[in-house]
């Protein structure tokens, strides 16, 4: 299972069925939650991946990973404004990760606000 290279929408359909029975059993299952967003995705389901992220954020709401995986997903379906936050909240716990710091710029970019974001952008490549 697991193999979305082909993205055959039925065979994503599948696989989600067969992950929302395993989800019963055990909800909090994150390797399932994250299988899942995968699944959604490649559906191009975005309001139910952008609630599972916030699942997997009440799971576990100091793994920086997730609230960035959620920032980038948003920046993905192009709605750059709500991506912000997500990653203020990266660089919050962890003001020098590069990757949160770049991808704020990018969303600020796409925003119009071209100043702030190379600024970051600038910064970021400065990071380690």
């Amino acid at each position: 299972m697991n193999n979305h290279d082909h993205h055959d929408p039925e065979e994503l359909e599948k696989e989600l069925v067969e992950l929302k029975e395993k989800l019963q059993q055990k909800p909090n299952d994150i390797q399932l939650l994250l299988d899942m967003s995968s699944c959604l995705r490649h559906l191009e389901r975005v309001d139910e991946v952008l609630e599972l992220h916030d699942t997997l954020i009440s799971i576990d709401s100091e793994n920086i990973d997730f609230i960035f995986m959620k920032g980038i997903l948003l920046i993905e379906f192009e709605r750059y404004e709500e991506a912000i936050p997500y990653f203020d909240q990266v660089l919050a716990i962890k003001p020098e990760h590069r990757d949160a710091t770049f991808n704020k710029g990018l969303a600020l970019r796409e925003m119009g606000k071209r100043k702030e974001a190379s600024e970051l952008m600038r910064k970021s490549f400065g990071m380690k």
